[in-house]
């Protein structure tokens, strides 16, 4: 696999930096754009072959997993503390964090009340009982559309809506997915 990196700014919507995978070498090259999703037939002086394996926490850029482009590393919010205190940081940058991120909790304060007890919780969605802060974290779920605060689940429910896009369709998909292919 070849992979590609845009550099110039003259094609109709793409952006320097643009991510490609070549498709095809023939006479042009055919790059498949992901952020786009459409092939794009191009000459080589309008590209770079580039090495993925260049680019990441380690490395001055980093390659969104959501638009596509190569980014300064700075870009990407900080996420968690790897070996060594080495830091780790989102795979989408700054800026497609915020659609993910979606609209932040409303009236946070009036659920702090009702924070599930240090002795059991259990989660609604996957029904496993944890001690919060001790065997597991619990997180205040929220619809990223609206704000609103839909209630307490357990940490791995919370990563996994996130995982699904808090999207129904999604989620049915998967369904049908595991329907298919374990029965």
């Amino acid at each position: 696999m070849i992979v590609s990196s845009l550099i110039s700014d003259n094609i109709t919507g793409l952006e320097i930096n643009d991510i490609g995978v070549v498709k095809d070498t023939k006479n042009k090259l055919s790059i498949y754009f992901i952020r786009l999703d459409k092939i794009i037939e191009l000459n080589e002086f309008n590209v770079k072959k580039i090495d993925p394996s260049k680019y990441g926490d380690l490395f001055d850029e980093k390659i969104c997993n959501i638009c596509h482009r190569i980014l300064p590393t700075k870009d990407f919010d900080l996420n968690q503390t790897g070996v060594n205190n080495r830091p780790i940081r989102r795979p989408s940058c700054s800026q497609c964090r915020l659609s993910i991120d979606g609209k932040p909790m409303i009236d946070k304060g009036a659920w702090s009340d009702s924070k599930p007890s240090l002795v059991d919780f259990k989660c609604p969605i996957c029904e496993k009982t944890t001690i919060p802060g001790l065997t597991s974290r619990v997180a205040l779920n929220h619809d990223h559309k609206t704000g609103k605060i839909t209630g307490y689940i357990c940490d791995s429910c919370n990563t996994g809506l996130g995982r699904f896009k808090d999207d129904t369709v999604v989620l049915e998909r998967a369904i049908k997915y595991l329907k298919l292919e374990y029965k």
